[in-house]
């Protein structure tokens, strides 16, 4: 049996990382996916469906989904949506504002009760990150190891090369 995605895991262990659903399965950590991955991931079922992406809005869902399969789907599959409901052939700002808006709605029920569990530090901490990465020295500085920790056992936060990168662009 294969779960994947961190929220149903939460939900499914109760928000406890002691649990014994923990003894059950393993955990894997999967990488995100490389630019050229998500450049393939976006254009080559558009070429195949005669469409295109915008190379700037392909820049943007790059940045915006940080190599992260889950919302690369969510946000490639409202884009086909809109384009169909558009009639259109070309997708632009306009089309990658709207799908941005429904994955943003989409995850903020979710989200609720992971930021109910955090206290106000870790609260401002992400919010600085959502506009910037952060030297993990300096992350240090401002919220305790301690706290960072609980950050990426939530998933919200990545620790790579020297630097603090929040996960979830979206809820930003």
């Amino acid at each position: 049996m294969v779960l994947a995605g961190s929220p149903i895991i939460r939900e499914l262990s109760g928000h406890d990382f002691s649990s014994p659903f923990f003894n059950i399965f393993a955990k894997y950590d999967i990488k995100g996916l490389e630019k050229e991955e998500v450049l393939d991931l976006i254009n080559k079922p558009m070429e195949a469906s005669d469409m295109q992406v915008e190379e700037a809005s392909q820049e943007s869902i790059y940045r915006l989904c940080g190599g992260h399969p889950h919302f690369l789907q969510a946000v490639c599959y409202y884009l086909v949506e809109a384009m169909y409901r558009k009639r259109k052939k070309i997708i632009g700002t306009e089309e990658l504002d709207m799908a941005k808006q429904k994955v943003i709605d989409e995850l903020r029920e979710s989200f609720k009760g992971i930021w109910n569990e955090l206290n106000n530090d870790e609260r401002i901490f992400l919010k600085r990150l959502a506009n910037e990465s952060i030297p993990i020295i300096k992350a240090k500085r401002l919220l305790s190891v301690e706290r960072i920790e609980h950050l990426i056992q939530f998933e919200l936060l990545e620790k790579h090369r020297g630097q603090v990168f929040i996960l979830d662009r979206f809820l930003w």
